[in-house]
């Protein structure tokens, strides 16, 4: 694996998983807390537009509002969030799951 393929981010991610690491993504930090995108949005002082590019790609987010946004929002360190496209989360997450599940099915 050449250091190109080796850091391309859903490479660092399943690493990570390998390593029992695991990352929620802003949507899903919301979502868990049952709040709207006008409420998180207004808590943190962005707008709705910005959370919901935030949440699609935290990865060039504001490092002091996104580290407000995990503690006083969300009450999560910012270590558990997912730096990156949440589409290359929920793939990799997905991809992990269905080979834990098919290595289960194969040693019962």
């Amino acid at each position: 694996m050449n250091d190109q393929t080796y850091l391309r981010p859903e490479n660092i991610l399943r690493r990570h998983f390998a390593e029992g690491k695991h990352y929620v993504s802003l949507r899903e930090a919301r979502l868990n807390i049952g709040k709207s995108l006008k409420e998180v949005a207004a808590a943190v002082g962005i707008t709705v537009k910005t959370l919901k590019r935030w949440e699609a790609d935290c990865g060039k987010a504001n490092l002091i509002k996104l580290s407000m946004l995990c503690v006083n929002v969300y009450s999560i360190g910012i270590s558990h969030v997912w730096w990156g496209a949440e589409s290359v989360l929920l793939e990799v997450r997905a991809e992990y799951y269905a080979t834990k599940e098919s290595e289960g099915k194969r040693h019962a």
